[in-house]
C-alpha cells in the first residue's frame, strides 16, 4: 500500500489517469486506457518543442561549426520524430481500443 501511495505521489499523471474518486463499478477499462494515454501524451508535446527549440538553438549559434550544425539538426530531427511516433501510438491506441471495448 505504501509503495502505491508513493507512486501516486511520484507520479501525479498516473493518479489522475485513474480518475481515483471514480474508481469503481462504473470505470471501465477503455476509461483508465484513455486516461492513461492522454495523461502521458500531455507532457510529450512540451518536451518535444523544447528539444526542438533547443536544436534550432544550437543550429543557430554554430558558426560554420559542422558539428554543431549536426547536433542541431539532430536534435529538430529527433524530436519531430519523436512527436510523429507519439501521435502515431497515441492513434494506434485508440484504435484498438475501439474495436477491442466498442
Amino acid at each position: 500500500m505504501q509503495l502505491l501511495a508513493l507512486i501516486f505521489l511520484a507520479f501525479p499523471q498516473v493518479a489522475s489517469a485513474l480518475n481515483l474518486v471514480g474508481l469503481g463499478a462504473d470505470t471501465t477499462m477503455q476509461d483508465i486506457i484513455n486516461n492513461v494515454s492522454a495523461n502521458l501524451l500531455v507532457p510529450a508535446v512540451p518536451v518535444c518543442s523544447a528539444i526542438f527549440v533547443g536544436g534550432a538553438y544550437v543550429y543557430a549559434i554554430s558558426n560554420g561549426d559542422e558539428q554543431k550544425k549536426s547536433l542541431g539538426k539532430d536534435l529538430m530531427t529527433g524530436a519531430v520524430i519523436g512527436l510523429l511516433v507519439i501521435g502515431l501510438a497515441k492513434g494506434i491506441l485508440n484504435f484498438l481500443v475501439f474495436f477491442l471495448y466498442g
